[in-house]
């Protein structure tokens, strides 16, 4: 046999037997790529996945900020590993989209915003609400007026709001001595 042939085939079945045992890695998605996926964990440690052929469940689709679960499978070596499944939390995916409820200055009117997987907030009704950035971390939904989304460090002086339930059709927040309820709106 050729001896390159030799050595490809067994550079194959090395590949496959390091992608044989499995494990999880919960954190933030810090870069994507055509076919990579890099996550930062809760203890700054970054690890990046061949998403090549991994299952991504995620209906609110994956960006930067995202925060991820990714299933993989084999070892983490040298920071590297292979994603089997990329999971977003549910409460996190059901947060996106547009909330509206009767503006407290004017119940005639509606008020809002609308969270964009990319980590953007749009104001809905209320030019007063200075903020274009939020994020959800441990229960707690925060918004920030920032240059760029992904400055962690900014969240620090961002308002904080307790999420108390989210489902498909109603998201109700608590924070600042009140609490809020808004209705999920299509448009």
């Amino acid at each position: 046999m050729d001896r390159a042939f030799r050595f490809a085939v067994l550079s194959v079945v090395m590949l496959l037997a390091s992608c044989s045992t499995s494990g999880e890695v919960e954190g933030k998605v810090s870069d994507l790529a055509e076919n990579t996926i890099t996550v930062t964990t809760a203890k700054n440690e970054i690890v990046t996945f061949s998403t090549r052929d991994a299952k991504m469940c995620c209906p609110a689709g994956i960006h930067r900020g995202s925060p991820v679960t990714v299933e993989f499978k084999g070892e983490i070596t040298d920071g590297f590993g292979c994603a089997k499944r990329v999971n977003a939390p549910e409460d996190y995916n059901l947060l996106l989209g547009r909330w509206i409820a009767p503006c407290k200055w004017a119940p005639e009117c509606m008020c809002g915003f609308e969270l964009l997987p990319d980590g953007t907030v749009i104001e809905i009704g209320d030019h007063a609400i200075l903020y274009n950035c939020w994020r959800f971390v441990d229960g707690t939904l925060s918004f920030a007026e920032v240059e760029e989304c992904l400055d962690e460090e900014i969240f620090d002086l961002a308002h904080h709001w307790r999420v108390e339930h989210v489902d498909h059709s109603t998201l109700t927040l608590s924070g600042y001595e009140q609490t809020m309820t808004f209705a999920r709106s299509e448009r």
